[in-house]
């Protein structure tokens, strides 16, 4: 009895490899434009490698010249050569006048970017350092100014207690009726009324009022003593 092989309908013969190109033949277009989709995937590929080298060297850079930007020299002496932008915004702060502090701190922040930009060499450092410097002017100006807003107030306030502890010397160096008393009184009154005064010690401008009527006392008292004890006794007493 024979036995049947079977096989496969379709094989791979030499004719078929060797089948030669006929003008009817036809390639597909997705087939043709693979090789070209492949060359620009690599493109883009190592395009998108280079922007990301590009953007991170420029980022170094950035935080480099920042570094320098806040670096303090010092001289064999201890002196110092070049003061540091953050040394600077900090000494702005302790100011008593915002707006001269503000500008100083402005023409400082210019000349740091003018100085600077020119030196940076990476393709998108300059753009960089200018938004890390918008940023910086953003924070660092804010800071400046709610410190030496602060510092204003203060100074004020000492201003205005010092002009009160002339008033309460002079009612208290003066007697009752006499015109360097009525004037110190006038000033007194005028002190006390004053909205400016109140919006500048807030809740803090009654204690004052009543400080002063209680240092006014004390300091008659110790100006009549140093007079006619005896008689400052007696008034004391009654």
């Amino acid at each position: 009895m024979a036995i049947k092989i079977y096989q496969n309908q379709i094989r791979p013969t030499e004719e078929v490899t060797a089948r030669a190109s006929t003008p009817g033949m036809r390639v597909s277009m997705d087939t043709a434009a693979a090789p070209g989709r492949a060359l620009s995937g690599m493109l883009k590929s190592g395009e998108a490698l280079y922007v990301k080298y590009e953007q991170q060297k420029s980022e170094n850079e950035v935080i480099e010249a920042s570094k320098k930007m806040d670096e303090t020299q010092m001289g064999s002496q201890n002196e110092i050569i070049k003061e540091g932008l953050g040394t600077k915004v900090n000494r702005f702060k302790e100011s008593t006048k915002p707006d001269e502090a503000l500008a100083n701190y402005k023409q400082e922040w210019q000349t740091q970017i003018d100085t600077i930009t020119p030196t940076l060499k990476g393709k998108f450092a300059k753009k960089y350092f200018k938004s890390y410097m918008n940023k910086r002017y953003i924070s660092e100006s804010g800071a400046i100014r709610d410190n030496t807003f602060v510092n204003f107030r203060n100074e004020s306030r000492s201003l205005k207690i010092n002009s009160l502890q002339n008033i309460v010397y002079k009612l208290a160096n003066n007697p009752e009726g006499s015109v360097a008393h009525n004037q110190a009184t006038a000033d007194l009154n005028e002190f006390n009324t004053s909205q400016n005064n109140y919006d500048l010690f807030g809740d803090k401008f009654k204690q004052l009022q009543f400080d002063t009527l209680n240092n006014i006392d004390a300091l008659t008292i110790e100006v009549d003593l140093d007079k006619n004890p005896r008689q400052t006794y007696e008034n004391f007493k009654a």
